[in-house]
């Protein structure tokens, strides 16, 4: 009980019980109603005790105008009320996006039942045999692949222009922005249960037991994706020359990760179906966030280690003729991320966990498992930062704003998978086919992989 006590989140304005993320605050029912009602009255308020009135359980009711400075102080936003017309619209896509999810589910399951009809009758290898390619890595048994994942047909019908547009519309948004969704996971992982955790009011300037031993697990884990310092050897001249040092790279990191993941504990207790997912859908996100360490921002260029004694240089500049405009996802990617990690690799280490156990992934049999454990590291890397730097306002704000650079990497994920869905088929590798979900009829490679 008394853990529960310690861990039960408090309003910031008046100590009361808090219910939730309200208007950029974790705050109670009471004082998100009276933010509501009275944001824009705050001039027509007036202090008896010169503007120094002290807010609480008790008094909060006592001086409207100190209490809702202090709304303000603590960064609650007028512009988050919404009005009559917008919460109604807000209903209204709720109510959409529900229906068609339910109307997506209900087509998958259709397509994965006639899927596996024609499988059982036609196909001498199944998709749940094609999965053994990651399976074999990470040694598991065939069995795990038992969820079917949603592959491409290879049918190009506008939607994958269409998907690329919608994700590159993010851009347009401020590069300071933070996106409402980041606000929506902070809240969610501000008021869950970690058993970690402890009070921001008793946090020190040193980690506890159970913080360090995480920690030392993952940055133990992470140390087997380093790369050596070699002397460049070569640079790509043509974006064809650096898609392939890309592809190189890339697969050459996957097994690099996979070992990484037996490292970390929590990552070996999950089931053997959501291990295979969080690692498929996750590598490419993981392996683009860490070639920051490997990126001269002054140059602008990367520089791939390709094995002991050689490394490659590629330019930023030649993604300008990548298509789905792989370039300005990048460049916004870089511009958002390398005022915020400050060449500390630490925090680039507990962004891959953060990548790593993403709950949304697709094929997921124990999601708030997945959940859990993403939790735990987002509040190990607000631990951090708080640590680091002087003041919570600094801290919060770094921590939002690296959060909001995983949607970037999703969007250059995304663009990197559908350019080797629709340029580069016949160059990827089996492994990187069954990354991007590539379905094709040529099972030889596969085969040998099994032997």
């Amino acid at each position: 009980m008394g853990n529960n006590k310690e861990l039960m989140k408090v309003c910031v304005i008046c100590g009361d019980r808090a219910t939730g993320y309200n208007f950029n605050a974790v705050c109670c029912e009471s004082c998100k109603a009276f933010f509501r009602r009275n944001a824009s009255k705050y001039d027509n308020f007036k202090c008896h005790f010169e503007g120094n009135c002290k807010i609480d359980l008790v008094s909060r009711k006592f001086c409207k105008k100190c209490r809702l400075k202090k709304c303000f102080d603590v960064g609650m936003k007028k512009e988050w009320i919404l009005n009559d017309e917008q919460k109604q619209l807000r209903r209204t896509k709720i109510e959409e996006n529900r229906k068609k999810r339910k109307n997506s589910d209900s087509d998958s399951e259709k397509s994965n039942d006639t899927k596996d009809n024609n499988n059982n009758n036609n196909s001498p290898i199944s998709d749940t045999d094609h999965s053994t390619i990651i399976v074999d890595f990470l040694d598991l048994s065939p069995s795990s692949a038992s969820t079917t994942p949603k592959r491409f047909n290879g049918d190009f019908d506008g939607s994958i222009e269409i998907m690329c547009k919608n994700l590159l519309n993010y851009r347009n948004r401020p590069s300071d922005n933070i996106h409402e969704s980041v606000y929506q996971k902070t809240a969610e992982f501000e008021m869950s249960v970690i058993p970690i955790a402890r009070p921001i009011d008793e946090l020190t300037e040193k980690f506890n037991d159970l913080e360090i031993n995480r920690l030392v697990e993952l940055l133990n884990a992470t140390h087997k994706l380093k790369s050596p310092e070699v002397p460049i050897t070569s640079e790509a001249m043509t974006i064809e020359d650096g898609c392939k040092v890309w592809r190189f790279k890339v697969e050459q990191e996957i097994h690099k990760m996979i070992k990484m993941s037996k490292v970390l504990e929590s990552f070996q207790k999950m089931c053997e179906n959501d291990q295979i997912a969080l690692m498929k859908y996750g590598c490419i996100e993981i392996f683009c966030m860490r070639l920051t360490m490997n990126y001269n921002f002054e140059r602008e260029q990367w520089t791939y280690v390709t094995d002991d004694s050689s490394s490659t240089i590629m330019k930023l500049d030649l993604l300008r003729s990548a298509k789905y405009e792989l370039y300005r996802a990048y460049k916004r990617f870089l511009d958002k991320i390398r005022p915020e990690w400050e060449s500390d690799t630490i925090i680039l280490d507990l962004l891959t966990a953060i990548i790593l156990f993403n709950p949304d992934r697709p094929n997921l049999m124990y999601r708030e498992m997945v959940k859990l454990q993403q939790h735990i590291y987002m509040y190990l890397l607000q631990r951090y930062l708080y640590m680091r730097y002087p003041t919570k306002f600094e801290s919060k704000t770094k921590f939002l704003k690296l959060m909001s650079t995983l949607i970037d990497l999703h969007v250059i994920k995304e663009i990197h998978v559908t350019n080797c869905l629709r340029n580069d088929r016949d160059q990827i590798s089996p492994l990187l086919r069954e990354v991007c979900d590539v379905d094709d009829n040529i099972n030889n490679n596969i085969n040998q992989l099994w032997n």
